[in-house]
């Protein structure tokens, strides 16, 4: 094989383009494939924290008789794979929609985060062996910090079908 003959650059340069192009394309596929699955739960985390923050500073009084008259919770709580957890000012828990709290070093580092950014964030926690993304809204009503909404969601299938696409696209790629 003559490797200085223009038919064996050309043919090298074309596979080359070929084989560079096509390992790009499976990777912005990837990407935009596991961005297109958060941004669908982080849109579901931010438009049902929005609403608790709404009820929650809606009215005149503290956090505690908001909550004790109203049972906003049990609609959210009632969907599946959903965690709502509302927290007062000092960090303690004031409402949760399961029946165990979850980890109180957990819960410590996120509150310290939601006072430290005092603007809603996003986390991925694992709670328990299960991969939990968390959106954390700081409850601020006329410049006073309230408590923090925690709206939290397994991201276990969106992991687990992530890297099916990757070993398919693998294989894909390879063959």
């Amino acid at each position: 094989m003559n490797f200085k003959s223009i038919k064996f650059r050309l043919t090298f340069w074309y596979v080359s383009a070929f084989v560079i192009f096509s390992a790009l394309l499976v990777v912005g596929f990837f990407f935009l494939t596991k961005y297109v699955l958060y941004n669908h739960t982080d849109n579901e985390l931010t438009s049902h924290s929005v609403k608790i923050v709404e009820v929650l500073t809606r009215q005149e009084c503290c956090l505690y008789q908001e909550i004790a008259r109203q049972s906003f919770l049990q609609e959210f709580s009632g969907i599946p794979g959903m965690l709502v957890l509302v927290l007062d000012k000092d960090g303690n828990t004031i409402s949760s929609s399961i029946s165990s709290n979850l980890p109180e070093n957990i819960t410590n580092e996120i509150y310290q985060k939601a006072i430290s950014t005092k603007q809603p964030i996003f986390l991925v926690e694992t709670v328990g062996g299960s991969s939990l993304r968390f959106r954390v809204t700081p409850v601020i009503k006329d410049d006073a910090f309230l408590g923090v909404v925690l709206m939290a969601h397994s991201i276990e299938i969106i992991q687990k079908s992530l890297q099916s696409l990757i070993v398919t696209l693998g294989i894909i790629y390879v063959v």
